[in-house]
């Protein structure tokens, strides 16, 4: 399956990608581990970036409000 890349990523996927990039790993290496395009990866960051973990989600929130903020569930796993 080299150069192929995947259709989909679940929400697990996405939130360790985040956390990758949050330790230092490239846009290309992250791009690599989960098989994406690093444009994805660019993409899952920006999502992040304007609303936070909820945001990576493929789902619509439900609005139950959070027990942990975005950094400890980062920083959790």
């Amino acid at each position: 399956m080299h150069g192929a890349k995947r259709a989909t990523v679940d929400r697990e996927e996405r939130v360790d990608a985040i956390r990758l990039l949050s330790q230092g790993y490239t846009h290309a290496a992250v791009a690599e581990i989960f098989e994406v395009t690093e444009s994805s990866v660019y993409g899952w960051q920006k999502l992040y970036r304007e609303g936070g973990l909820a945001a990576l989600s493929t789902k619509i929130a439900s609005g139950r409000k959070k027990l942990l903020s975005d950094k400890q569930l980062l920083q959790a796993r």
